[in-house]
């Protein structure tokens, strides 16, 4: 089926979808992760940091490694390249394409990251339009393929504050939500209190670090 995971940016999307790929690939699973931002290097860096409890911004511009940190990053590293998880780094890619790469790969999980960064299938369809067809595109070959496909989306705007304060995404907040809505088989919302200046959630509890999922 199709799965959505929206958030806002620098929310924890990729960071999200990198570790369920992580963890499909150390069941056995091959994951296929076509990014259309992070070229592979940062993907496979990101999941080394995750492996080895060390963050990708120390690997990629800290310095020089301790010895400690360089015996985890090496370890990290072994244990990637052992893993059935396959990095594609495209910018400008269409359905078409990302089928043609799927049917190559054969995987058993396919993560796009991000839905609004697919080329539409006509430059004369509107941002409506394109969404509509690229999501129905996305259904249809996640039943072809019969793996499931998780796809990134962005949020269209900050979520509105409700009565509780809280700032939690809605449907609403997804782009093109009805045409997302129709063919997803899941949506899912990742909420971070902290993004919006919370330092306690509604029952009193400290947010630094939480992220919540929202099934909506």
């Amino acid at each position: 089926g199709l799965h959505i995971i929206g958030a806002r940016p620098a929310i924890g999307k990729s960071a999200l979808a990198l570790q369920i790929a992580l963890n499909a690939a150390r069941n056995g699973v091959k994951a296929l992760y076509l990014s259309l931002e992070m070229s592979a290097e940062d993907c496979s860096a990101r999941l080394v940091g995750n492996i080895g409890g060390l963050s990708s911004a120390r690997l990629m511009f800290g310095g020089r490694l301790t010895d400690n940190e360089y015996m985890r990053f090496a370890e990290g590293t072994t244990e990637l390249s052992a893993l059935p998880i396959v990095f594609n780094r495209r910018s400008g890619m269409n359905v078409r394409q990302v089928e043609a790469l799927a049917y190559r790969e054969k995987p058993g999980l396919l993560i796009l990251d991000h839905l609004g960064l697919l080329e539409p299938p006509d430059t004369r369809l509107s941002l409506y339009e394109a969404t509509t067809r690229n999501s129905r595109a996305l259904k249809l070959l996640a039943l072809r393929l019969n793996v499931p496909v998780l796809c990134l989306c962005q949020l269209n705007r900050a979520a509105a504050s409700d009565r509780s304060g809280s700032f939690r995404a809605t449907m609403a907040n997804l782009r093109e939500s009805g045409a997302i809505e129709q063919d997803a088989d899941l949506v899912a919302f990742i909420h971070r209190p902290e993004y919006y200046g919370l330092t306690v959630d509604e029952d009193g509890t400290p947010t630094q670090g939480m992220a919540e999922i929202i099934v909506a």
